[in-house]
């Protein structure tokens, strides 16, 4: 699925967007000329809701007075969700142990991930179109912890 959000209105400024999420992305605001090829804005993907912040390049190359050409780089940040899928194990957390069952609690994150997305769009005078589309994924899987048997996955 190919999702790009173009619409910087919707961006903020806060570094902890979890916090604008409850006051409704209020504190948007309107990007000035040196941050406008930059921001952030809150995305519902197959993930989670989840900060993603765009960059909007114009590269120098493509020139032409009937259309822009614009390098968008998307980035999901894992670390700052409201909702993600949960990962548990499947007989785990069946029966609590009173000796383990804290230790593990405290640390529930077991899959790390990252997820980089690259569109090349192209903006006619009556729409976007997505010309290029590449997205990297990664998916590290830490059942024990991240010194012990790691499990990692790519997705291209």
């Amino acid at each position: 699925m190919i999702q790009v959000n173009l619409q910087t209105k919707k961006q903020s400024t806060s570094m902890d967007i979890v916090d604008l999420v409850e006051d409704e992305l209020t504190n948007a605001y309107k990007p000035t000329e040196r941050d406008a090829h930059f921001y952030r804005t809150l995305e519902e993907t197959v993930e989670g809701q989840c900060e993603t912040l765009y960059t909007v390049v114009k590269p120098n190359m493509y020139k032409s007075q009937r259309q822009e050409v614009f390098n968008v780089t998307k980035t999901v940040n894992f670390e700052k969700c409201l909702k993600r899928p949960q990962i548990k194990y499947n007989f785990y957390f069946g029966t609590p142990c009173p000796t383990s069952h804290q230790e593990y609690q405290e640390d529930q994150k077991f899959l790390k991930s990252s997820s980089i997305s690259q569109y090349q769009v192209i903006k006619t005078s009556k729409m976007h179109i997505v010309k290029n589309s590449h997205t990297e994924s990664e998916y590290v899987f830490t059942p024990l912890n991240e010194e012990a048997n790691t499990i990692v996955t790519y997705v291209r």
